[in-house]
């Protein structure tokens, strides 16, 4: 038994067919298929059951997967632990960060970053809804802070704080009148994704739509009139407090809040940097 096999287990199980757990392993379907047939015949037992190009588990399946997994998981942390060790202090370091993100929350970050690490080059992402996460499953980028992810096993996860967003426009174009009744756009960032895995968060609530880049673009298209949109509270209290944007109290236009993460990949190494920034992200939201 090998942990080539073991993995091909688990991804088929997971991807449930071959196709899609050989292009995540980055192997051919014959090899996947190969290295299932293997470790059934090792063990003695049938994990799957095929269907043409369809497989599911089988019950003998079912038991063994949370024990591959298991060791699957104990094996990468392992090698992981090898790499940091051999590789030592990271001289560059990639964070990711939802465009949601607090910006004086983000400069106090970078600030103690620069502080404890000195001389590291950082790179820095901004991306909107799943793209922070996205990047991380990718292997872009060793630390992400959003609000949206899928809850997938291939990264850990550390809640920090609640955002809460409102919807709101210029006191201008707010004259009593639903938001729908006058035709005002709904100003809404794109998803920076490629695969889109969430969009239930930003769908339009009727009425005309702008899609836009990024929330900089929206936020600016609805402070100078253009429509509407939900804003994140503390980028926009001043705002409010000098009467220039105003709440649209509506029955269809709820207050929102979501959820901020602080995100990394199980399967990338993980250096003494980057676990000081991880701890510094924890200490700065902490203390906000």
């Amino acid at each position: 038994m090998t942990l080539d096999q073991i993995e091909a287990f688990v991804i088929v199980a997971e991807e449930r067919g071959l196709r899609a757990a050989s292009k995540r392993l980055h192997k051919t379907q014959p090899a996947v298929s190969t290295a299932i047939k293997n470790l059934e015949q090792e063990l003695r037992l049938r994990l799957f059951d095929r269907d043409g190009y369809r497989v599911q588990l089988s019950e003998a399946g079912n038991a063994m997967l949370p024990q591959a997994r298991k060791i699957l998981a104990e094996a990468q942390s392992l090698n992981l632990h090898a790499q940091e060790l051999s590789a030592g202090r990271e001289a560059r370091l990639h964070l990711v960060f939802d465009y949601l993100c607090p910006h004086k929350l983000i400069s106090e970050l970078l600030r103690r970053t620069h502080d404890s690490c000195g001389a590291i080059t950082l790179d820095l992402s901004f991306e909107v809804l799943q793209g922070a996460e996205e990047r991380l499953l990718d292997g872009d980028g060793q630390i992400a802070i959003t609000p949206f992810w899928s809850q997938s096993e291939r990264l850990f996860s550390q809640p920090l704080c609640n955002l809460h967003l409102e919807p709101v426009c210029i006191a201008d174009q707010l004259d009593g009148q639903s938001r729908l009744a006058r035709g005002l756009p709904q100003i809404v960032a794109h998803d920076s994704s490629q695969k889109a895995l969430r969009d239930d968060f930003n769908s339009p609530l009727g009425g005309p739509v702008w899609y836009v880049s990024d929330h900089q673009v929206k936020e600016t298209l609805i402070k100078e009139g253009h429509g509407w949109g939900y804003l994140e509270v503390s980028a926009i209290s001043k705002l409010k407090d000098s009467g220039r944007l105003k709440l649209m109290l509506y029955e269809e236009l709820p207050r929102r809040t979501v959820q901020l993460f602080l995100l990394r990949s199980k399967n990338k190494p993980f250096g003494p940097i980057a676990r000081d920034v991880w701890a510094t992200t924890q200490a700065v939201f902490a203390d906000d």
